[in-house]
């Protein structure tokens, strides 16, 4: 069995595919499988080419017949893997070397459901423009987790057969399929941490969806955070929670432009 297969979704045109492939193939984990899905309008497969291009049989390039969308495009991903542990890696992002490495090492020893990590913030030339830290201790994320999402998508490694018990990411989960699942994880006494090392270099610019769909993140995060409350019994509720509630709702108001900009301003050091 192949050690980590690494899921690579991959929608319309991106300059910065390359960098990211071959981040993955050049980890020092090489026992590995890339699966990129590419998504379309019209089965317009802008980044076929490129990746037709590479000869490594590592590769399993899906093209999407009709347009998926991204958490679809995750789960199909899932049901392709050969491993016991599934990895992230987003188009514009850039894995560094000993990442996979680390993380296979810590989940085999701890034998957790999920490990993420630190993340270096780069901009669209790869200037480091800051640094996102995450609580490394399972308690620590369990006690938090309500006030906001402590887990970063892009570096997380999970555990298959943990994540196949909850049916994989839940589509109507849109923009917040990461946070959904760690709750529903964190809830049925799965334990979650975060490695102190940084894993990848994720690029902020406005290409993003996160910056795109701002507010349409945030009002589904609040929607989450109040199923949360209703529903999962096992996770406590925060004292502050209503400051960090109150702050969102405040975020949403503003100008987008703005909002996002102190989003960023408190969650960037």
């Amino acid at each position: 069995m192949i050690k980590v297969s690494v899921i690579l979704p991959v929608y319309g045109f991106s300059r910065y595919l390359k960098e990211a492939i071959d981040s993955i193939l050049n980890q020092t984990l090489k026992d590995l499988e890339l699966i990129i899905i590419e998504d379309s309008k019209e089965r317009k497969f802008e980044n076929e080419k490129l990746i037709s291009g590479y000869k490594d049989k590592r590769i399993k390039y899906i093209k999407n017949k009709t347009k998926q969308g991204l958490v679809k495009s995750l789960n199909i991903g899932i049901s392709f893997s050969n491993s016991k542990y599934i990895a992230r890696q987003d188009a514009d992002d850039i894995s560094l070397p000993d990442r996979l490495l680390k993380q296979y090492n810590f989940l085999k020893e701890k034998k957790a459901a999920v490990v993420g990590g630190n993340m270096i913030i780069i901009g669209e030339k790869g200037e480091i423009r800051g640094y996102r830290k995450y609580p490394p201790e399972y308690l620590t994320i369990k006690k938090n987790i309500l006030l906001r999402d402590l887990v970063a998508h892009p570096t997380a490694m999970f555990d298959k057969k943990v994540v196949s018990i909850f049916g994989g990411y839940n589509p109507k989960m849109l923009h917040m399929e990461d946070y959904d699942l760690w709750l529903r994880i964190l809830n049925k006494g799965y334990k979650i941490y975060n490695l102190q090392d940084y894993l990848i270099e994720y690029r902020h610019h406005k290409e993003t969806i996160k910056y795109k769909k701002f507010k349409e993140t945030l009002k589904n995060t609040i929607k989450l955070q109040l199923k949360a409350l209703r529903e999962y019994k096992n996770i406590k509720i925060p004292l502050i929670f209503p400051l960090y509630l109150l702050a969102e709702i405040i975020l949403l108001i503003l100008p987008i432009k703005l909002g996002y900009f102190l989003f960023e301003k408190f969650s960037v050091k």
